[in-house]
Order: structure tokens, then sequence, then C-alpha cells
């Protein structure tokens, strides 16, 4: 019984350093910098994004 308490216990911990790993190799595609009215010279972007949220 202890030994599948310890399995679930070092599941739901994988399970979290899971789901920050993939949040954090997830936010490198985002640009991190936004739109061109946020001041990043970038001549693609579209100044009515400036008034949406980043994703996170």
């Amino acid at each position: 019984m202890q030994d599948l308490m310890v399995l679930a216990a070092v599941a739901v911990a994988a399970l979290f350093v899971g789901k920050r790993l993939w949040q954090t190799f997830r936010s490198r595609q985002v640009s991190s910098c936004g739109c061109s009215c946020s001041g990043c010279d970038r001549s693609n972007a579209n100044p009515q994004d400036c008034s949406l949220p980043r994703p996170n």
C-alpha cells in the first residue's frame, strides 16, 4: 500500500514538472516582442494587435 502511495506521489510530481516544462517551451514559440507599438521595430506587426492580451 505504501509503495502505491509513493508511486502516486511521484507520478503527480512528474506531471507538474512536465506541465511546467511544456509551458516554458511553448512560451518560447511566441514572440516576446508583442507588436510594433510596444517599442519593438517589427515591420510586419499589426498595430491593432496591441489591444489584444498576450498569450501566457
